[in-house]
């Protein structure tokens, strides 16, 4: 999150305008979706395991 300012403002002053960084987060945004669909379910928990009363 630190260097997302300062890789804005290299990107805004190397291009003049923002659009790379919108189509770069896009496209890391849609891999990080791709790579967590990768992973196996966990267990599944019993029907009501929430709901016992404490």
């Amino acid at each position: 999150m630190a260097i997302g300012p300062l890789a804005g403002g290299w990107v805004f002053d190397r291009f003049g305008r923002y659009a790379w960084m919108y189509i770069s987060a896009a496209t890391i945004g849609g891999a990080v979706v791709l790579l967590s669909l990768m992973f196996p379910r966990g267990p599944a928990m019993p029907r009501g395991a929430l709901a016992a009363p404490a």
